[in-house]
């Protein structure tokens, strides 16, 4: 924020009509590009997640000690 010294500097103190529009206008569109990286973002994530290389078809289970083969296969409802 820049202060206001009415000896070196002779703009007025008030921001002009138009210049208040401007930057509302440069704020929305701040806001909506913001908004449009997270929906992409998000698109990129729910994508990733269903894919096929998420999709699991099979478990191997291998040097188990507590709980059995059966055990640790009904729990994943594969």
């Amino acid at each position: 924020m820049e202060i206001y010294n009415p000896e070196i500097d002779d703009r007025p103190l008030q921001r002009s009509a138009a210049d208040r529009k401007k930057r509302k206008r440069k704020k929305l569109f701040k806001r909506i590009r913001f908004l449009a990286i997270l929906a992409l973002l998000a698109a990129a994530v729910i994508s990733i997640a269903l894919s096929p290389l998420f999709n699991i078809k099979n478990i191997t289970v291998k040097g188990c000690k507590r709980y059995t083969k059966e055990q640790i296969t009904g729990a994943t409802d594969i």
